[in-house]
């Protein structure tokens, strides 16, 4: 597993960006839509970080912010920000109710920026769309669309990143090991679909899982 993939699926996603970039220069400049879908996820993945929106109460929730019902007290409050950073945080406070509203507004930036681009794609709208609409619940992870924030959603991107840097190589986007597996997988379902009851009996992966062990 390249570091590359271990950084998307941990949800560092900038910092496999970057690593891509510094491996593989010409990779994703050749590819804009696979760099699109990574920086959808990087957008969901700073929602997920920011969990303003489990405290439904916080004067800073991403929903206020976005409807702008907080610009007046933002002047206030940016005036405050710089009165107080001389001074020491009061016994017993909880700093873990107090989220950054600058990650908030970098996340807004970073949103527009995203909407500005001329995607032709109507998949790719359609991600960023579904990504956006996190941003109009006070707890998006709560929301119909909290799916989004789930760890199991960057695997398909993984999978994504790995076919093509296996490209870059000329090799087969799908690895032979992967693409037999896929296929075993799919004659077993078509066994079970016709009725042959053998088919329940092709354990796939505890033979894969058994052949991988090391010999005693």
């Amino acid at each position: 597993v390249s570091t590359q993939s271990t950084g998307i699926m941990n949800g560092q996603i900038s910092e496999a960006v970057i690593l891509v970039q510094q491996l593989y220069p010409d990779l994703l400049t050749s590819k804009p839509e696979l760099l699109f879908k990574l920086q959808i996820r990087s957008f969901i993945e700073m929602i997920a970080n920011i969990g303003s929106g489990r405290n439904q109460n916080h004067p800073y929730s991403i929903a206020r912010l976005i409807n702008g019902k907080e610009q007046e007290r933002q002047k206030e409050d940016d005036q405050m920000d710089v009165d107080q950073k001389s001074d020491e945080t009061p016994e017993g406070s909880d700093q873990t109710q107090t989220p950054n509203r600058r990650i908030l507004e970098q996340l807004l930036q970073f949103g527009r920026e995203l909407n500005s681009r001329n995607i032709q794609n109507e998949e790719l709208k359609k991600q960023l769309k579904d990504a956006f609409s996190l941003l109009a619940y006070k707890d998006p992870r709560m929301s119909q669309m909290g799916y989004l924030m789930e760890p199991s959603q960057r695997e398909q991107l993984c999978a994504d990143l790995n076919s093509a840097m296996l490209e870059s190589h000329g090799l087969p986007r799908q690895p032979p090991l992967e693409l037999a597996i896929s296929q075993t997988k799919n004659c077993v379902m078509k066994m079970l679909e016709s009725g042959l009851g053998s088919g329940a009996y092709s354990g796939l992966e505890k033979q894969i899982k058994c052949s991988l062990k090391p010999s005693q």
